[in-house]
């Protein structure tokens, strides 16, 4: 049972490998012109690729499995964020390519405006990245169908760990080496053409598609930095597709250098937004419950928000959400509530409207035990040491 699956790769990764099937159509299309010897060699180093993956996720997961005692499994690693962000950009950069933003100088990537020159670019290297992409996007789907044999392979000895994956991945390298031991069956495929130009083009736009897939299992926290990276990303292709192939080398090598610095800049800016680390203890704001715990004495935060409001939400991380304020919350005994002014009913309008005139946000409100007549406010943005000064003044709840 287990052996007998492990040729079926191609059929139970067929989901997700149809989001990158341009990639083994353009491979196929692209060899309609070569002589059966590159035709073969070509994918070799195709399916050289697809075997590196296999190899690679048996060796993590025999470390893994020696050295920690846990196991590794099929398509785990789409459960780590910097993986999946990592792919993310490289299949973004991948479509911009397709759609003709630059082209990657990578034998098989070349996007020329020429379909025959398209042709002749094919390379091993090309081939073998295309490989190791599109088993990447696969391993997923397949998962489900290949439980028993991943299952038996994942408790083995390295030994057969390492056989059991091979196997499986000459199972999904079975149609390329067939092609290129038979390259008679190319006559079955359509001849290159100009309109293999429009066709990567479409699969540019499946790319796309593809890019908005991997997003599902980014956590939520990621999602709007790695938007920021692949805008990032984005410039920094169309920055380097400015310079033409047949321009010289140094301007070639200037527009990579200043491509790259500009995509790494925006980059780490993006990650190096502020995240939450220590979530204070928020409340959904009510009137009736607010009013109660004023007449109560306590002392009362509010900060008012919105869900699209990302200055709220950067301000929130940094200021709010962190050790040294909730901290000073709890020792207080300080009740904070959050409320999204595009929720917050009639009468708790009229007191968001009250301290901030204007509308609108960010805008935090510190309401001091017994005095809630003289809050405390910051409409125009605040740091962490105005938060901390505002609650020191405004003291701990009454506890009486």
């Amino acid at each position: 049972m287990v052996w007998a699956n492990l040729f079926s790769v191609p059929f139970a990764a067929l989901p997700c490998v149809l989001s990158v099937i341009g990639l083994k159509l353009l491979l196929f299309l692209e060899q309609g012109v070569k002589n059966p010897l590159r035709v073969f060699l070509l994918n070799v180093w195709y399916s050289i690729g697809i075997l590196s993956v296999f190899w690679a996720l048996a060796g993590i997961s025999i470390f893994v499995r020696l050295w920690f005692g846990k196991s590794f499994g099929w398509g785990q690693q789409f459960s780590y964020d910097g993986f999946n962000i990592a792919l993310i950009s490289i299949v973004f950069v991948m479509a911009l390519s397709f759609l003709g933003v630059w082209e990657i100088p990578i034998p098989g990537f070349a996007g020329s405006r020429n379909a025959q020159e398209m042709a002749a670019k094919e390379g091993a290297l090309g081939a073998f990245i295309k490989g190791v992409i599109t088993t990447l996007l696969a391993t997923p789907c397949s998962g489900p169908f290949l439980g028993t044999t991943v299952g038996f392979a994942l408790i083995s000895p390295p030994a057969i760990t390492i056989s059991i994956f091979t196997f499986m991945g000459l199972g999904m390298a079975a149609p390329y080496l067939l092609i290129g031991v038979q390259p008679k069956l190319m006559h079955f495929l359509p001849k290159p053409g100009p309109w293999m130009d429009t066709f990567k083009q479409m699969m540019g736009f499946v790319l796309i598609g593809t890019v908005l897939w991997l997003m599902v299992p980014v956590d939520s926290h990621l999602v709007m930095p790695t938007l920021i990276l692949l805008t990032g990303l984005a410039a920094a292709c169309w920055w380097i597709g400015r310079t033409p192939g047949y321009a010289e080398p140094n301007l070639k090598i200037k527009a990579w250098g200043q491509g790259t610095l500009l995509a790494a800049v925006v980059g780490w800016l993006a990650f190096a937004m502020p995240q939450v680390t220590d979530p204070l203890p928020w409340r959904e704001f009510t009137m009736s419950q607010f009013v109660a715990d004023v007449n109560a004495g306590k002392t009362v935060l509010v900060e008012f928000t919105a869900e699209w409001c990302a200055t709220c939400k950067a301000l929130k991380a940094a200021n709010l959400d962190r050790s040294k304020t909730k901290a000073l919350v709890l020792s207080n005994l300080v009740v904070v509530y959050e409320a999204d002014i595009d929720r917050i009913r009639e009468q708790e309008r009229e007191l968001f409207i009250k301290m901030q005139p204007s509308g609108g946000v960010p805008l935090v409100t510190i309401f001091p035990a017994h005095k809630k007549y003289q809050p405390i406010s910051f409409g125009n943005g605040y740091t962490q040491s105005q938060i901390l000064a505002a609650l020191n003044e405004a003291g701990p709840s009454d506890t009486n």
